[in-house]
C-alpha cells in the first residue's frame, strides 16, 4: 500500500504518502487481522495466504478513558445505537455489545475520533454503520468512557459469502496521492507528472481484501492489476522436488 515516487519534485509527496499508507498496515498488525506471508518459489514470486496467528483470547478490557482499543470478530447484531460482535478465535466467548458514537449512529462517515479530535483516522477505519451487515468480519476501535464501551471506528475485512464493500467514495479518494497536493499546485503540475502521480494510486481497499480472501478461500491468484504485489497459491509443505537424473 506504500506509494513509491522517484521524482525529486514530488519527494515531499512521497513522505506524505508513506506516512499515510503504512498506517493501514499497522491497523492490520495491531488487530491481528490475517495478512499474507511471503515465500520464494523456483518460478517467479509466490506468496502464501497463511494468516498471522490471532490471539486465542480477546484483548484485555481497556482502562477508563482509554481510546482506540481494538476488538475484532463477526457482527451478530446491529441496532440504531449499538453493534454486537462475536469473538471468533476461542470458543465460549460471549458476544460483546458496543454503543455507537453519534456519528456512527447517524450513518455518517467517522472522519474524526470524538474522544481524541486531533488523532489521525486511517481511511479503512471510516466505514459507516450503514455499510456493515450482520455476518461481516470487522475490526473496531472503541473507547471505555464513563463505564461504557463506545465504538468510534469500523473496518470491514471480510464478508463471508459476499464481497467486502467499497469505502465511501470520498474516503477512498483520501488514499489517492494527489489528494495530498494543494489544488493550486495540482493545477500547475505538468500533465506527464500528474499522470505518474495518478498511476501510483493504491489498489482500492476493498479490492485488496476481496482478492486476499479469493486466494485464501478459493485458491484464486490475485488479479494482474496488482503487478509486483500479485500473490499466488502455494502448495503446502513439504513440496516435492522432482528427482534429476543424469543424462545417459
Amino acid at each position: 500500500m506504500k506509494s513509491r515516487m522517484a521524482l525529486a519534485v514530488v519527494a515531499w509527496l512521497t513522505v506524505t504518502v508513506s506516512a499515510v499508507f503504512p498506517q493501514e498496515r499497522t491497523l492490520d498488525q495491531r488487530s491481528k487481522v490475517p495478512m499474507p506471508s511471503e515465500s520464494s518459489e523456483a518460478e517467479g514470486r509466490a506468496v502464501t495466504a497463511d494468516p498471522v496467528q490471532a490471539p486465542q483470547k480477546p484483548p484485555p478490557m481497556p482502562r477508563e478513558k482509554q481510546v482506540n482499543a481494538p476488538y475484532t470478530g463477526a457482527v451478530t447484531e446491529i441496532t440504531k445505537d449499538s453493534i454486537t460482535i462475536q469473538w471468533l478465535e476461542s470458543p465460549g466467548e460471549k458476544p460483546r455489545t458496543f454503543a455507537l458514537t453519534q456519528t456512527l449512529a447517524a450513518g455518517e462517515i467517522p472522519k474524526k475520533n470524538p474522544f481524541t479530535p486531533g488523532t489521525f483516522v486511517t481511511a479503512p477505519e471510516m466505514y459507516r454503520l450503514t455499510d456493515v451487515k450482520v455476518g461481516d468480519w470487522v475490526l473496531i476501535g472503541y473507547a471505555r468512557w464513563n463505564g461504557t464501551d463506545i465504538c468510534h471506528n469500523i473496518s470491514i475485512v471480510k464478508r463471508p459469502g459476499g464481497r467486502v464493500p467499497p469505502l465511501p467514495e470520498e474516503v477512498e479518494k483520501l488514499r489517492w496521492p494527489e489528494s495530498h497536493i494543494a489544488p493550486k499546485n495540482l493545477a500547475a503540475m505538468p500533465p506527464d507528472l500528474l499522470e505518474k502521480i495518478r498511476a501510483s494510486r493504491p489498489i482500492p481497499y476493498h479490492e485488496y481484501w476481496n482478492a486476499y480472501w479469493d486466494l485464501k478461500d478459493k485458491g484464486i491468484p490475485f488479479p494482474e492489476k496488482f503487478g509486483p504485489n500479485r500473490r499466488f497459491p502455494v502448495a503446502p509443505p513439504p513440496r516435492a522436488v522432482p528427482e534429476r537424473r543424469p543424462i545417459q
